[in-house]
């Protein structure tokens, strides 16, 4: 019998109900919904304006305390740009620690989003319209596909990979279908905790430096760290990358995927874009991530933008 959660049992491969869904894409294809300005629903994000903004941060990458303000998104978000190496980043923000003690809770949109991503694949209710039946069949093929190429980049017997910011498990399951040692972290304790009844995930809740000082991940044990929409959600990237390279063995990879500022996306939208709204707090273009990762000490392999997407997609070697 098909459970409501298709990462248990791969899910139905077709319902009639798709016609429908894919009607709906089609629809938003042909008015050119995706990537136009006039259409960018920001009701979702807006859910979220309970909380106070007021701190100011210094610059991540080099620590400059001087800033000048580049945009508002349309949500109101300031995004300043140090005034030292460039940086993009959101100032002023929710407070750290207010931040992460509400997504400790046990909360309303904690569970929502949870739930959602694991019944629908998409986290935002307004989605689900557009979610097949057959979305985690999908998704688990393109992981996969993604997890060849890091396998092929690495060169080596990749027996273990850690995906920071996990969610749902999405990458852990894949990498699990295929063979390979799988474990993650995330700050969102509904989600550890549900993923780990669900499926018996080797998750942790909690902050990846924090669990790497205090021993939860081990030392030179890794083959690849995976971020995917993470590294613009974290207030400290350049910790997280430090933990990333530490866990590392040598040789290892890291694959960072997120949206980018120098994109034909971002120059097309610009303050419209809904990614540059007030949870993410980075805005990273290819160049200051690429100086982020170096500065932590990996070697770049690869590092590629795809102007459609709005997204930049780089993978770092561990010497």
């Amino acid at each position: 019998m098909k459970t409501k959660y298709p990462m248990l049992d791969g899910g139905p491969f077709f319902r009639a109900n798709d016609f429908v869904v894919l009607w709906r894409r089609l629809i938003r294809k042909a008015k050119k919904m995706e990537g136009n300005a006039a259409m960018v629903d920001v009701s979702d994000n807006q859910k979220d304006g309970r909380f106070d903004f007021d701190e100011y941060p210094v610059c991540e990458s080099c620590g400059e305390p001087n800033s000048v303000e580049v945009l508002k998104a349309i949500d109101g978000n300031r995004i300043v740009q140090c005034e030292n190496c460039g940086l993009w980043f959101t100032s002023p923000r929710v407070n750290e620690q207010k931040w992460i003690n509400w997504l400790l809770e046990d909360n309303e949109r904690n569970r929502e989003f949870t739930e959602n991503r694991l019944r629908y694949g998409f986290a935002l209710s307004r989605n689900i319209q557009l979610a097949f039946s057959f979305w985690w069949r999908l998704l688990r093929t393109r992981r996969q596909k993604k997890l060849r190429s890091l396998f092929a980049l690495h060169g080596g017997d990749v027996q273990r990979i850690f995906d920071v910011g996990c969610g749902c498990g999405y990458l852990i399951k894949a990498a699990q279908d295929l063979g390979i040692q799988a474990s993650g972290n995330d700050l969102n304790r509904y989600a550890v905790e549900r993923i780990r009844k669900l499926f018996g995930f080797d998750v942790h809740v909690g902050l990846l430096p924090s669990l790497f000082d205090k021993g939860f991940v081990e030392k030179s044990h890794y083959d690849v760290v995976y971020m995917n929409d993470y590294i613009e959600h974290t207030y400290h990237p350049k910790k997280d990358l430090d933990a990333a390279f530490g866990m590392l063995r040598p040789g290892g990879l890291i694959y960072i995927s997120t949206f980018c500022v120098d994109s034909e996306r971002y120059k097309r939208l610009g303050s419209s874009w809904d990614m540059l709204m007030w949870n993410h707090c980075f805005h990273f273009s290819s160049e200051s991530l690429k100086k982020l990762v170096t500065d932590v000490g990996f070697d770049i392999s690869m590092c590629n933008v795809n102007d459609d997407k709005g997204s930049v997609e780089l993978v770092a070697r561990k010497p």
